[in-house]
């Protein structure tokens, strides 16, 4: 762990300082720091005789008190690698990097030397309006929902490599990544497995050395079995990158002995049918035909949960089912040491033209298309420490209104990470709720369940949920019935973006009750105004109704033209709402689209 090094200006051990200087014809040395050090760590000599490609390996050592990337704390460290001509600095390279030993075994997954049960979603890079074609900005924004407020220790991007923006925000927020190479389900004739092989190599040479990536996806997803092809792709990410373990998801493979990877991922949609007719998911045991350390790479999806779409126009009960199916797989792979851990299936609902798809939207989403949480977040947002953040999160909405009111569910599931729930509807005390470690034993922190069924909500009653830790009251949270209060929500996720005609920022909108909460099933639709240097990526009007009441667009600055944006949304019945945003003149020479990033 204390060795680094350079290969084409990517940081991987051991280490190696190559450059190409067509022409020159010298020699010097090769000098490699840390950042705030005074003096290089290392020189080495570097003989140039003509026009190409020289490499000169380089190992540092002093690396002692380097502190090591994990999930609470990703240290971070920028390397830098000079050529030196006589006593001319001529040509630098810097990369960032984290030290960091992830280990899979039987027994689990092992960060650092400590197990750690791997926990997270797949995330497809599409966003509404702009397909995959974001900047940094906003694709940094969805590793900062997985890791902030869905406390995802992990996430599979699926199924091909995802933007360096992305990866590089998982770096600092301690965001655990499987990155695989493009396809599903196919493996063409030779030259289309040359292609394969190909984006194998460009995916480990471009992305290793970041320390968020635990795993190559070497195998491509879902494909069938080809011995050949997939001894070459394992042995050709062994040979680029000998410090990480390869993968490939499975689909109903377990127990084939035709398998080359190092750890053997599952794509598990297991179901029983409940007393209600309805489907709810199971997993196989965590045993496979080659004996090899666990991963289930997807669950619960539009296969094995109790429904095929996930809209916010649906019923409570399909809404907060997601929420139970979720919580019910991670309760599963949390019970056995054997699975490494569970990422499910999906992060946010994406456009898709196969499957259990409604209108070209695939509704597997805990998170929408927009980036906004549904209920089945819930469970995900109360796996957290309640020391640091107390939890309480309701997977229903509080509504009595004719769709679908929160007293047809036979009982409401509130996610929570504390040790006791005092509810109280109208002001009257209700119910004295604890988590159901009956229903949910392994999960760090089970829901509660509450049965509103006797509420008469024709008086349009409050509901107020205080949560204890002990004695002591931590949180509480209210929610609204009557609409009558209801307003239009509107926020930007920053407050300034560049001037380089690339960089944008999400706008959130949605229905929301006098306190906040979010208010389903509301009609009509929204209309935006936007006044200053900036482009509107996104539906206008909006169909408020089509959405369930929530979505966003984007907004976009114009090339060279600094200033102030100002964005009015107005709704006929919910009223009005505006933001604003700063557009800073761009900085010569930076990166297109990329945040000035704060930590």
């Amino acid at each position: 762990m204390g060795a680094v090094s350079f290969n084409r200006g990517w940081l991987f051990g051991p280490a190696s300082a190559g450059c190409e200087l067509p022409g020159f014809d010298d020699s010097g040395l090769a000098a490699v720091t840390l950042p705030h050090t005074v003096t290089p760590l290392s020189w080495v000599p570097v003989v140039i005789t003509g026009a190409g490609r020289v490499t000169a390996t380089v190992t540092l050592s002093g690396l002692e008190d380097t502190g090591l990337w994990d999930t609470d704390r990703p240290q971070l460290y920028t390397v830098a690698a000079t050529l030196v001509a006589g006593d001319r600095p001529v040509h630098e390279q810097r990369v960032r990097t984290g030290f960091r030993e992830a280990r899979f075994e039987l027994d689990g997954f092992y960060l650092n030397g400590r197990r750690v049960k791997l926990f997270g979603v797949d995330r497809h890079q599409f966003f509404p309006f702009a397909g995959g074609a974001m900047p940094a900005r906003v694709q940094a924004r969805d590793a900062e929902i997985m890791r902030r407020e869905l406390n995802c220790t992990m996430v599979r991007c699926s199924h091909y490599p995802q933007s360096e923006a992305f990866y590089d925000a998982c770096d600092e927020l301690g965001l655990m990544a499987w990155e695989e190479a493009p396809g599903w389900g196919y493996l063409g004739d030779d030259a289309w497995l040359a292609l394969a092989y190909r984006d194998i190599r460009e995916m480990i040479v471009r992305d290793r050395n970041h320390p968020s990536i635990i795993i190559w996806g070497a195998r491509l997803n879902e494909t069938p079995n080809d011995t050949a092809f997939y001894t070459s792709t394992n042995e050709l990410a062994h040979s680029l990158d000998d410090s990480r373990p390869t993968a490939g998801a499975m689909a109903g493979l377990r127990l084939t002995t035709d398998y080359q990877q190092d750890v053997f991922a599952e794509d598990d949609y297991s179901s029983v049918t409940d007393a209600a007719g309805l489907k709810q998911p199971v997993l196989q045991p965590p045993v496979t035909g080659t004996g090899k350390p666990y991963l289930v790479s997807e669950a619960v999806g539009t296969l094995s949960g109790p429904a095929i779409y996930y809209r916010r126009t649906d019923p409570q009960a399909v809404q907060q089912g997601q929420a139970t199916a979720h919580g019910r797989v991670h309760d599963i792979a949390a019970a056995d040491d054997r699975y490494c851990g569970l990422l499910a299936w999906s992060g946010f609902d994406y456009p898709s033209g196969s499957g259990n798809q409604y209108r070209g939207v695939k509704y597997t989403g805990v998170v929408d298309e927009f980036r906004i949480l549904k209920p089945g977040t819930a469970i995900y947002q109360a796996q957290a420490d309640p020391r640091v953040r107390p939890v309480i999160a309701p997977a229903f909405y509080w509504d009595f209104g004719p769709v679908s009111p929160v007293t047809a569910l036979p009982a409401a599931m509130i996610c929570a990470n504390l040790d006791r729930l005092e509810v109280y509807v109208g002001g009257a005390h209700f119910a004295t709720v604890t988590p159901d470690t009956a229903g949910y034993p392994h999960l760090g922190h089970p829901p509660s369940f509450v049965d509103f069924r006797a509420v008469d909500g024709t008086s349009r009653p409050e509901l107020r949920i205080d949560g204890y830790l002990g004695a002591d009251q931590v949180a509480s949270r209210s929610l609204a019935s009557d609409p009558a209060g209801d307003v239009l929500w509107l926020a930007a996720d920053d407050a300034a973006i560049e001037g380089d005609g690339v960089d944008a920022t999400r706008l959130a909108f949605r229905a929301v009750d006098r306190y906040g909460a979010p208010r389903p099933y509301v009609t009509g639709q929204v209309s935006f105004d936007v006044e200053g240097p900036a482009v509107l990526v996104g539906d206008n009007p909006f169909d408020f109704a089509a959405a369930g009441g929530a979505g966003a667009a984007w907004i976009r600055s114009r090339p060279g033209e600094p200033g102030l944006v100002t964005v009015r949304a107005s709704h006929s019945s919910l009223g009005n709402a505006a933001t604003r945003i700063r557009v800073r003149r761009a900085r010569a020479g930076a990166r297109a689209g990329n945040p000035v990033r704060s930590g």
